[in-house]
């Protein structure tokens, strides 16, 4: 199977409360690796889209990755500390 691939996606965002649903578009595959499963990908890949909750303090989202498989995914705000 392919170790990379690079695609170019865009994507759309809705927003209703704490919900958040991203909505993708595969627009290309850039690139893959081993280059002999190009073809494959093409046809294949499928666009990576999330429906999320955000957390009462905004700094984290968590739901459902969605492509060619489901998977649950978490987002957290990575903290910065300044001095």
């Amino acid at each position: 199977m392919a170790r990379l691939v690079k695609t170019e996606q865009s994507c759309i965002a809705t927003q209703a409360g704490d919900e958040l649903v991203i909505t993708s578009r595969m627009e290309k595959v850039s690139g893959v690796d081993p280059v002999t499963l190009t073809d494959f990908m093409v046809e294949r890949y499928a666009p990576d889209n999330f429906s999320v909750t955000i957390n009462s303090r905004g700094d984290a989202m968590e739901g459902t990755f969605k492509s060619y498989r489901t998977a649950p995914v978490k987002f957290r705000r990575r903290q910065e500390l300044l001095s």
